[in-house]
């Protein structure tokens, strides 16, 4: 029998030895199965150093495997760190929010239960490419990082919101895979981008508030960080190309962020916060949420644009891009008071009572004759509208005969401009509406 004093000790055993730790942080180093440990509670962080398999017993926190053997480890009941070796290991977190880091060679590992981060040992380990590891974070929100290794990573209904950095540096062309469990199909699936990374939800038709999803960082980054397969129990799978195609929405959070579209077809919401949304091009949905955003749309496409709640901003990408008229746009400020600026694209600007006072600048450079129109929402006739003319501007009041108060408003900047154009000259649209009111005012 060994027994450790106070402070920080280290028993060896050799065999059919018990050791017994006092306070301190203790290490306990291990050569076989037959070593016995007793650890007080509450006695210290203790490490057990093993070339044997080992399972952690009670009040003993980390665990470090030695050698290069096929040994197995497994945690306990705590928040545990456990280190495989050099050879195939299996290891096992069970319950706690275990730290489990594996090396070069071929291993399995399961997190257990708890919030448990799964890792390759090193930079340098991520580089090796001829091993093969099953990856489980298991119950709990789990972040688990590989490299070079074909990886499986297994989940469940009930694993939680788990992460995954899959680094294949230097393109290696390992094929690396989800494999869902029991009762997970592909009509369950669903995902958007949110920056560089792809969030795929599992959808659970009877729980409708189960929040499993899977979320694979810098998947738009490059194809090295890329899930190439996708496999269900029913044997079916997705390829990484047709995920992403999948997931081709595009999230930002509660706070103010800068969201950038892409060339492909999206669906943009900024939620919360003060945003800053730019399409490249694509046919797109786009939704600024609340707070007052800036929501700019690229040329040559279809777009829908909803900035929400807040005072926003709705442009057409540049001066240049004012000058397309291909284009098939529904435009709609929200409520707030807002300014939508487009140009030679057929727009629909929508309006509902509440919307506040909102500002329309539709330049239609050269006169290509595309169609705008303002559609208003239900309960707006044509004996609410008052209109005034106000410098160059039409302002057009929309009355609520139930809400006196109610001061929603449409101002068209330059609708009694004339442009003026080498060789002749184009009215902007609506001069027969002089009759409206004249005023020196905002009105």
């Amino acid at each position: 029998m060994l027994m450790g004093e106070a402070g920080n000790d280290t028993l060896t055993g050799v065999g059919h030895s018990l050791l017994l730790g006092g306070a301190g942080d203790d290490v306990y180093v291990v050569t076989g199965l037959t070593d016995i440990i007793i650890e007080e509670a509450n006695s210290g962080i203790d490490t057990v150093q093993s070339a044997a398999s080992h399972t952690l017993a009670d009040n003993v926190e980390n665990l470090t495997l030695t050698g290069s053997g096929s040994v197995n480890g497994t945690g306990n009941a705590l928040d545990n760190v456990i280190v495989g070796g050099t050879g195939k290991n299996i290891l096992l977190g069970l319950a706690g929010n275990d730290s489990v880091t594996f090396g070069a060679s071929s291993n399995t590992v399961d997190g257990g239960s708890g919030n448990d981060l799964i890792k390759v040992a090193s930079q340098t380990y991520r580089y090796q490419y001829n091993s093969v590891n099953t990856l489980q974070g298991g119950t709990g929100d789990d972040r688990i990082e590989s490299g070079n290794s074909a990886d499986t990573y297994l989940f469940n209904r009930g694993d939680g919101r788990d992460t995954i950095n899959d680094n294949d540096a230097y393109g290696y062309g390992k094929t690396d895979r989800i494999v869902f469990g029991n009762g997970i199909t592909q009509g369950d699936l669903s995902g958007y981008r949110m920056g560089n990374h792809l969030v795929l939800r599992i959808n659970d038709a009877t729980n409708p508030t189960a929040s499993d999803q899977i979320t694979v960082e810098d998947w738009y980054v490059s194809t090295q960080y890329q899930i190439e397969s996708l496999q269900f129990a029913d044997g079916s799978s997705l390829s990484a190309v047709q995920l992403t195609a999948l997931c081709n929405n595009v999230y930002g959070t509660g706070a103010a962020d800068t969201i950038n579209g892409f060339a492909d077809n999206n669906t943009i919401y900024g939620l919360d916060g003060d945003d800053i949304i730019t399409d490249i091009g694509g046919t797109n949905v786009m939704y600024g949420g609340a707070g007052n955003d800036t929501v700019t749309y690229a040329i040559g496409s279809s777009n829908s644009v909803d900035g929400g709640s807040g005072n926003d901003l709705i442009r057409v990408a540049s001066q240049t891009y004012r000058y397309q008229y291909n284009s098939v746009n529904t435009l709609q400020g929200g409520t707030g008071d807002d300014r939508i600026e487009s140009g030679n694209s057929a727009d629909t600007y929508l309006f509902n009572r509440g919307d506040g006072r909102d500002t329309i600048n539709d330049y239609d450079y050269y006169g290509y004759g595309k169609t705008d129109k303002i559609a208003f929402g239900a309960g707006i006739g044509q004996g609410d509208l008052i209109g005034t003319r106000v410098g160059n501007n039409l302002v057009l009041k929309i009355n609520d005969p139930a809400n006196t108060s109610v001061t929603d408003q449409i101002t068209v900047e330059n609708w009694f401009h004339l442009i003026a154009i080498p060789d002749r000259e184009l009215p902007v649209r609506g001069r027969q509406h002089a009759e409206c009111a004249t005023s020196d005012g905002a009105g």
